[in-house]
């Protein structure tokens, strides 16, 4: 792992192709350097690398052979195993389910600037019941995700470390953007996969082409439960997130 000695919380984010759900997923990994190795093994093993040696990319839009989806049904073992647990929030921005921009902003407010306070306030709310009590943690960002530069530092900052009173550590020590592609944030990838089959049961896709997503998004669903993969209602608050591995939470509407 890159930072060893801290805990990992990787961000990541989706969409249907209709752009009804959007999909908000975090993987805190407190013991990130164990599940990185082994990852990194299962990958090897599988014979999942480039010329160079670093291992390749594994990503449920590109599940589309079965050496991927022997990596993909690996990579959430390894969750299971470790000790490690996973948040995603779910957006549905269909006018029937009484989700709105407008209740993000005034009228007189631009269509973007209330998109990006409605991500920010779902970034907080995703991180905020899914750190619990730790401090110091890391926090890496898919470079793909909106969850980049120094507005959403800025953000984090303001969010968790200003807003601790008591004047300890922080929850989170720094923020980085960065490439889950590569071997070195691969952890992202796990992330990747568990909200790709989230979005995969919302949507229910037919098609020969996306059968080995259909299969992970079963695996994943015998192994956390048959209902594990449908949105719930949010918490006010979750004072050990360690309690439950894997969580999906519904945004709430009006």
């Amino acid at each position: 792992g890159t930072y060893p000695y801290a805990m990992l919380v990787y961000l990541d984010e989706s969409y249907d192709n209709a752009h009804r759900f959007f999909l908000l997923g975090a993987l805190f990994a407190p013991s990130p350097a164990k599940l990185h190795r082994a990852f990194r093994q299962v990958k090897r093993d599988e014979g999942y690398a480039l010329p160079s040696g670093e291992v390749k990319e594994v990503k449920y839009t590109d599940l589309r052979a079965r050496k991927q989806l022997r990596v993909a049904r690996s990579g959430l073992d390894l969750f299971l195993q470790s000790d490690s647990w996973f948040r995603c929030i779910v957006v549905d921005q269909a006018p029937e389910s009484g989700w709105s921009l407008d209740s993000f902003g005034s009228p007189s407010e631009s269509r973007a600037i209330k998109q990006a306070r409605f991500y920010n306030r779902c970034t907080e709310t995703l991180l905020r019941r899914g750190i619990g009590d730790v401090v110091n943690a890391v926090l890496l960002a898919d470079r793909m995700t909106r969850c980049a530069g120094d507005d959403f530092v800025r953000l984090i900052g303001d969010a968790f470390n200003a807003s601790r009173e008591t004047g300890g550590p922080p929850a989170f020590r720094s923020v980085h953007e960065v490439d889950t592609a590569r071997e070195r944030y691969h952890l992202g990838q796990i992330s990747d996969l568990l909200i790709g089959a989230v979005l995969n049961e919302l949507t229910n896709p037919r098609g020969r082409r996306g059968r080995f997503k259909r299969q992970f998004r079963e695996y994943a669903k015998n192994c956390l439960g048959a209902d594990a993969l449908a949105p719930k209602s949010m918490p006010e608050r979750e004072p050990n997130p360690r309690h439950r591995q894997f969580h999906v939470w519904r945004w709430p509407t009006p």
